[in-house]
């Protein structure tokens, strides 16, 4: 479970401020997508809406439970669990232009009763103890630079038996991803643990792992949708992102390209329960 880099934040933080460019790449719920057979058939879309279901179902979101969203983002997958399990989420992002485009989209749905969002550090959460009946991150745990501290915190606000999963890219610790540039520069956003990492580390801060599961070949389509979403908008991305970073995330798209395709770049699914 070694980190060979620590993220700065700040830097995090300004990469998902610019909400305008991460919608037309990445769609609302700016996390990969999941097509249970691999075989394709699903619009990147639809595939990401299934990866938000799984993570609803593994942690039992239902109508009465009270959930953390860890990494919010615009609050794409915190709309969809309001909407079709009728639970109540309250979202975490340490973006503010996030929780603005969250808040309003919320409200522009009429999901603002059952969504909240805040401007938080998953490391010192603003809650008391025993808050929630369960939570999920999708795709943020990577780029927390004190993964242990965040999680002893989400156990902290938990309630006894609730669940947590997350949802993360993975990385072999023997070949990591590398590059030079501004593509450098987005690499160290991410500190991707091993797949067993996860295991470890849910374990290490007090959570009884319930599943592990490798979703490498479920997800991997997702780069090369990506990739051509940008090239059929690169205009649009440009306008908003600048030229060198429309630059840099169509190189890093052909670097998890190429990695999805081993072991070198994977990614887990991990549910676990406080005891």
């Amino acid at each position: 479970m070694t980190e060979t880099h620590v993220p700065d934040l700040g830097a995090v933080a300004a990469f998902y401020d610019n909400v305008a460019a991460l919608d037309i790449l990445f769609g609302q719920d700016i996390h990969l997508g999941y097509w249970p057979d691999g075989d394709g058939n699903l619009s990147l879309t639809e595939a990401q809406a299934k990866l938000t279901d799984l993570v609803a179902a593994s942690i039992g979101a239902r109508d009465g439970i009270h959930i953390l969203d860890v990494g919010c983002g615009t609050g794409g997958p915190a709309r969809r669990l309001a909407r079709t399990t009728a639970a109540t989420i309250t979202g975490i992002t340490i973006s503010p232009k996030q929780v603005e485009a969250a808040e309003e989209r919320a409200r522009q749905e009429g999901l603002d009763r059952k969504t909240d969002f805040h401007l938080a550090d998953v490391t010192a959460l603003p809650f008391p103890d025993a808050t929630f009946d369960a939570a999920f991150a999708i795709e943020s745990v990577i780029h927390l630079p004190d993964k242990h501290k965040a999680l002893e915190e989400i156990l902290r606000v938990l309630r006894p038996q609730a669940r947590i999963a997350i949802a993360d890219l993975t990385q072999s610790q023997r070949t990591p991803l590398e590059g030079t540039g501004a593509v450098a520069s987005l690499l160290d956003l991410l500190t991707p643990l091993e797949l067993g990492g996860y295991r470890q580390l849910l374990r290490q801060t007090g959570f009884v792992v319930d599943n592990l599961v490798d979703l490498r070949e479920q997800t991997r389509l997702s780069y090369t949708r990506w990739q051509d979403r940008l090239a059929a908008r690169w205009q649009e991305v440009t306008a908003t992102a600048g030229t060198e970073q429309t630059t840099a995330l169509q190189e890093i798209l052909h670097v998890f390209i190429e990695a999805s395709k081993t072991e070198k770049l994977g990614y887990t699914l991990a549910v676990a329960h406080k005891p």
